[in-house]
C-alpha cells in the first residue's frame, strides 16, 4: 500500500504545474525504499505459503512472482534510480510510480482472484474404525513440503 501511495503521489506530482523538487526527490527515495522492502516481504510471504498452501495457489503465485519482480520492482528501482541522477526529467520518476502502482494492483488481483482456492476440508486425523488406530489425517490438493 505504501508503494502504491507513493507511486501514486508521484504521478500527481508530474500533473502539478510546478512540482516541488524537494517533494518529488523525497518521494523518489521513499518508493526506491519501499520497493525493496514489498520485494523482501513477497519473498518472505512465498516462503511462508510454501510450506503450507494448496498447490494451486503455489503454481499461480510462482507464475506471477517474475513479472512482478521484474516490472514491479526492478524496473522502477533503476528508473528510480535515474530520475536522482537526472532530476530535472519528472516523467521518469512518475513513469517508476506509475509501475510500482500497477505492480501492486496487479499482485492484489491475481491473489483475490486467482491464487484463492478451496481443496476442501483438512481432516486433523482419520477417524478409528473398528479395531484399529487413528491415523493421520489428509488435505487433498495441500503442498505437502514442511
Amino acid at each position: 500500500g505504501l508503494c502504491e501511495g507513493l507511486g501514486l503521489f508521484l504521478l500527481v506530482l508530474l500533473f502539478l504545474s510546478a512540482p516541488a523538487q524537494a517533494a518529488t526527490t523525497a518521494a523518489t527515495v521513499l518508493l526506491l525504499a519501499f520497493l525493496g522492502l514489498r520485494a523482501w516481504a513477497w519473498g518472505r510471504y512465498r516462503h511462508a505459503l510454501a510450506k503450507s498452501a494448496p498447490s494451486a495457489t503455489l503454481a499461480e503465485l510462482a507464475r506471477l512472482t517474475p513479472g512482478f519482480l521484474l516490472l514491479g520492482h526492478v524496473l522502477p528501482g533503476v528508473m528510480l534510480l535515474a530520475a536522482l541522477t537526472v532530476p530535472s526529467i519528472p516523467l521518469i520518476a512518475a513513469a517508476a510510480g506509475g509501475l510500482a502502482v500497477l505492480a501492486g494492483w496487479t499482485l492484489k488481483f491475481v491473489v483475490v482472484t486467482r491464487a484463492s482456492y478451496n481443496q476442501g476440508f483438512a481432516i486433523a486425523h482419520s477417524p478409528e474404525r473398528g479395531a484399529g488406530t487413528a491415523g493421520l489425517g489428509a488435505k487433498p490438493g495441500w503442498s505437502t513440503a514442511s
